[in-house]
């Protein structure tokens, strides 16, 4: 029987999603929208047995196309309504959800390398509390995928992801690897045999230096070659994406062992070394060296967005300083006062501010130094949220079937109990939900999925 594992991408009743961990009979998943949820692992179904019953259908390939249209187009908008219960946006309608969307898509496109001959960029989006910067860097990595980047997002929590731990930051951070018309179980491995494939060698990715990566993409590269690399898979992803699950000497063991190599004809490393005064720079040049490799793969480049930095100023001093340390390392990159590649790396930090300062403090020192850019979020009043309600119920209604004119009786209702809310959930999650779930109350939701009861 099939088990999944953390990193697996699987197909799940709301749409393709990445596996986290699981624990007995359940799974946590992320989902595109990037909402993460717990399902049984019976509902889970992996996306390289979607692919081949797709390859294998019986039906003429046009025909099928024909019969499947109209109902993946509802199948797809009642996808959207259930991410929007959680108050999120999907990302395959993030464009007609995302009020301005032209204007936002002009600002993020003159953020990303490409718009300054390559060299890499920062920017910061600030904002109070629930204004939508998570759904702004949303719409940054949607811009920037159909521009042809790979795409890479983080929340830190302060507690188990945080940039005071590069190694387990990195990890986070490959978890979420994405690019158009690319799907992958091992992303950031199936990034590298890309680059191998295109003819590629190590000195590709820098002239010198960055050996860590050099040396693994080489040991790749042998292995490619031997036709073995395919044996070792997800402990070679594991290894690059910085997962705790392998060390490097294991995996040169077990290497060495299989396939009679002596250790003096590769090596493997870890992304991050041992000593905390190493970890910062090991950090920027594991960035700098997979947008490289994303270049070489046929990318023009690697786009992270890091959400909720806020939170990093509730670490102990001494974690504190950890990140301040990795900043001061990030802004000797992006001010090229370190030898290190210049390669199109954009970053997008997201965080609430600090009183006196653009944005965050330590992010301040980041932007200014780098030449970045702020983006400043302001709470929406009552008109945009209206506007949002009334695509919302047009993106409801064509999902179930319905024939109901818009009623701005009901917003006025949701409006008015928001008034006296205390929640912490931010106020234009809250008011989708509140609205989505009153449209369920008044409409069923009826049907549900084509075929369904």
């Amino acid at each position: 029987m099939w088990a999944p594992r953390a990193g697996d991408r699987v197909v799940t009743k709301w749409g393709p999603a990445t596996v986290v961990n699981c624990v007995a009979s359940q799974a946590l998943v992320t989902l595109k929208s990037g909402l993460k949820v717990k399902l049984p692992i019976t509902e889970l179904t992996p996306e390289s047995k979607i692919e081949k019953t797709e390859r294998t259908s019986a039906l003429p390939e046009a025909a099928s196309e024909r019969r499947q249209a109209p109902m993946d187009a509802r199948i797809s908008k009642l996808k959207a309504i259930e991410v929007l219960r959680f108050g999120l946006v999907s990302e395959d309608y993030i464009e007609e959800l995302t009020l301005g969307f032209t204007d936002l898509k002009k600002w993020v496109l003159r953020r990303l390398p490409g718009a300054h001959n390559g060299r890499p960029q920062v920017s910061e989006i600030t904002g109070p509390f629930g204004t939508g910067k998570s759904h702004m860097m949303a719409v940054i990595r949607h811009v920037a995928r159909n521009e042809g980047y790979v795409t890479a997002r983080v929340e830190v929590d302060g507690q188990y992801i945080s940039l005071s731990d590069p190694a387990k930051l990195l990890c986070s951070i490959w978890s979420s690897f994405s690019a158009k018309n690319f799907s992958s179980s091992t992303p950031l491995l199936d990034l590298y045999l890309k680059a191998i494939d295109a003819g590629y060698r190590s000195s590709a990715i820098a002239p010198e230096g960055m050996y860590r990566i050099k040396d693994n993409y080489t040991t790749i590269r042998m292995l490619k070659n031997r036709g073995v690399v395919d044996h070792y898979v997800y402990e070679l992803d594991a290894l690059i994406s910085s997962s705790d699950e392998f060390t490097a000497s294991e995996l040169s063991k077990r290497i060495s062992s299989e396939l009679s190599i002596s250790w003096t004809e590769f090596s493997l490393r870890p992304m991050i070394g041992r000593t905390v005064e190493e970890r910062p720079d090991d950090f920027v040049e594991s960035l700098v060296g997979h947008t490289r490799i994303a270049e070489l793969a046929g990318y023009k480049g690697l786009i992270l967005t890091i959400d909720e930095f806020e939170v990093e100023h509730n670490l102990s001093k001494e974690k504190l300083q950890r990140v301040v340390d990795l900043i001061r390392a990030l802004t000797g990159y992006f001010t090229g006062s370190v030898r290190k590649p210049i390669a199109p790396l954009g970053i997008f930090f997201a965080s609430v501010g600090e009183e006196g300062h653009v944005g965050d403090a330590i992010i301040d020192f980041l932007i200014e130094k780098a030449g970045g850019e702020y983006y400043r979020i302001n709470p929406w009043p009552r008109g945009r949220r209206l506007e949002l309600a009334r695509v919302i119920h047009r993106l409801y209604c064509d999902a179930y079937g319905l024939e109901h004119s818009f009623d701005r009786r009901i917003v006025d209702e949701i409006e008015r109990g928001l008034e006296t809310d205390s929640s912490d959930i931010g106020l234009i999650r809250m008011f989708i939900k509140r609205y989505v779930a009153k449209l369920d109350s008044l409409f069923g939701p009826p049907g549900g999925l084509p075929g369904g009861n």
